[in-house]
């Protein structure tokens, strides 16, 4: 007699034409002695609490894990209730609906919450959680850390007590109500200029080659750091001398989806890529050699490590204090970031007089208007220096 095993987990699935979701799992089917006759896949209709079919791939998810629980408590003859804060964090955290950054970046916020719960108020369960311990917690929090991250702290419990809520571990969020301080300035509007740009660059090609790639890249097109770090051979034309950003990639179809666009292949860029070697498909590999075990793990650690090595570059290069125009605190109010290239080259282009269309084809965006919005008001003197072309013309009483 073989010995009975546990219901796997179950999967979701479309059947073809239909918008609802269905479950797949398997099981062992018993006959009347309670032998094992065979595993066989059951196959069921996920529905919501209202019963009616499901038809996000979000809720399919959620609705998966909540019978995969039920599954599991019925096998193990326990029951389905989860009041433990620390069981719900691993199973919120590792939630295969839930993006990988997300996960990681809630794991840590999450963790260090619970701690706090444990530590100073001896809270363990759902049940002993106050509205005043998370008051408490964040202002705690806002001695110790930037406001930006607190309100990244904010965001991750009201996350967590929100899908509890819907899974019916608590009547109401309660970090409900809880504001903090408003932000008065964004990292994501910081830019690098263009000669910090150049000093990064240099310094990866005589020291840090490694870097030379993936840097290169971020200076001499307006990359997305997701758009460079799923950058594949098959992209490039170098004949033509364009990049093609696709919309859709069908073997990786879990990919950031962006509007796709070409760009221009820069000679600089187009010279390093002639000494890159990367993976079959990817143009760029892991400078330290790592491996991991899927491919979507390794692009969001190939981005990850980037934007750690870009602070740390600036921090190298004390490019902070060489800003001779003083400017680099309200440029970073929250450190560098990977985006500053980005945004760098959009004020570079426009400086430079280049046509508003051509930058926004470059960029990738949908509507010139968000350009403007966007990227126009980061350099003070953008406009000034353009309209000094053309003052002349005013008055110029030629007939």
């Amino acid at each position: 007699m073989r010995n009975p095993k546990a219901p796997s987990k179950p999967r979701k699935y479309r059947k073809k034409g239909r918008q609802n979701y269905y479950a797949a799992y398997w099981q062992d089917k018993f006959d009347d002695d309670g032998n094992i006759i065979r595993r066989q896949q059951i196959q069921v209709t996920l529905v919501d609490d209202d019963g009616q079919p499901i038809t996000t791939p979000r809720k399919a998810e959620r609705a998966c894990d909540r019978l995969y629980e039920q599954l599991s408590a019925e096998w193990h003859g326990r029951p389905t209730e989860v009041t433990s804060l620390a069981i719900y964090k691993d199973r919120y955290v590792n939630a295969r609906s839930r993006r990988q950054g997300t996960s990681r970046a809630y794991e840590i916020k999450l963790r260090q919450f619970l701690n706090y719960l444990v530590d100073e108020h001896d809270a363990t369960q759902f049940k002993d959680v106050k509205r005043e311990m998370v008051k408490a917690y964040l202002d705690d929090r806002l001695d110790k850390v930037k406001l930006v991250t607190a309100h990244g702290d904010l965001r991750a419990i009201r996350a967590f007590f929100n899908e509890a809520v819907r899974d019916g571990q608590l009547a109401e969020n309660v970090s409900g109500g809880i504001r903090l301080p408003k932000l008065t300035k964004r990292a994501s509007e910081g830019f690098f200029l263009p000669s910090e740009m150049d000093a990064i660059v240099e310094h990866c090609r005589d020291h840090d080659p490694k870097w030379l790639g993936i840097f290169a890249g971020f200076r001499y097109a307006p990359f997305r750091r997701e758009e460079l770090c799923y950058l594949e051979w098959s992209d490039l034309d170098v004949d033509r001398d364009i990049i093609r950003i696709q919309d859709e990639k069908q073997e990786f179809e879990w990919r950031p989806k962006r509007t796709g666009r070409t760009m221009d292949l820069h000679p600089s860029f187009k010279e390093v890529l002639s000494n890159v070697r990367g993976s079959d498909a990817f143009v760029f590999a892991h400078p330290d050699g790592a491996t991991f075990d899927d491919v979507r793990t390794e692009r969001y650690e190939l981005g990850r490590k980037a934007w750690r090595k870009v602070k740390t570059l600036c921090d190298h290069l004390d490019l902070a204090e060489k800003d001779e125009s003083g400017s680099w605190e309200r440029r970073f109010p929250n450190g560098p970031h990977l985006k500053a290239f980005r945004s760098g080259i959009s004020c570079e282009l426009q400086l430079k007089g280049a046509p508003l269309a051509y930058v926004q084809e470059q960029l990738g965006h949908h509507d010139n208007q968000l350009t403007l919005e966007h990227y126009t008001h980061l350099v003070p003197e953008l406009m000034g220096s353009l309209t000094k072309q053309f003052i002349g013309v005013l008055g110029d009483g030629s007939k």
